[in-house]
């Protein structure tokens, strides 16, 4: 029942989705973080995320990729007008409708990038993996968001996300009871980082995707 409720309940997304286009956003911050939190009580989600002080004014914050519903975690700490997800636009979301509907609750698909001023946006996050991972394990960082975060002149955040599901498949039939952490675990300045040095640019790399390993919760994390 509770996974019939939900999603139900996702196709809100759609009226939503209406909604923010034809008001440019009005009631935006409030409306969504009404539908996140209650997906999260239907699903019987408890999630843990740091305190929006605990991020710079402007920063480029980085995580690990298990699900889609990332993006609506995030949205809780994120102000519709001030901040931007970002988007790899490969799988499913290389769908024009996906991209569509996701643009209008704050993400941007990649091919989208070239036609923002991203420089507006306070706080911008994106996966560097690209494509997600259910079991914990994380796919090799790919570098392009160093260069972003040198261009931009931003302050790279890690937020790490463990969830204590073996296999968080994170789609419209998710698992259920699940205890979802997302924790700063390293705040880092690349500004001296020469990234046309392939060694230094490798080195940083492997440093931040350090933080990422083993991102399943264990019992006496919960």
């Amino acid at each position: 029942m509770r996974l019939l409720a939900f999603q139900l309940f996702f196709l809100l997304t759609i009226p939503g989705t209406i909604w923010f286009r034809l008001t440019n956003g009005l009631f935006a911050n409030y409306l969504k973080r009404f539908w996140i939190n209650t997906c999260l009580k239907i699903l019987n989600y408890n999630i843990v995320l740091p305190p929006e002080g605990k991020f710079p004014k402007k920063c480029l914050i980085i995580s690990n990729h298990r699900t889609m519903f990332e993006h609506c975690f995030f949205g809780l700490l994120f102000d519709s007008k001030k901040d931007v997800i970002l988007a790899d636009n490969s799988g499913w979301m290389s769908h024009k409708i996906i991209q569509y509907i996701y643009s209008t609750w704050g993400v941007l698909i990649s091919g989208d990038l070239k036609k923002e001023n991203l420089s507006r946006f306070e706080k911008i996050l994106i996966y560097p993996e690209g494509k997600r991972t259910r079991n914990g394990e994380i796919n090799t960082f790919k570098k392009g968001y160093l260069y972003f975060a040198q261009k931009y002149n931003l302050d790279i955040v890690l937020v790490k996300h463990s969830c204590n599901g073996q296999n968080f498949k994170g789609d419209l039939n998710p698992d259920l009871n699940l205890t979802l952490t997302f924790e700063i675990v390293d705040k880092l300045s690349i500004k001296k980082i020469d990234l046309d040095n392939s060694q230094e640019c490798n080195h940083i790399n492997n440093k931040i995707m350090s933080h990422f390993i083993n991102c399943n919760l264990t019992p006496s994390r919960i």
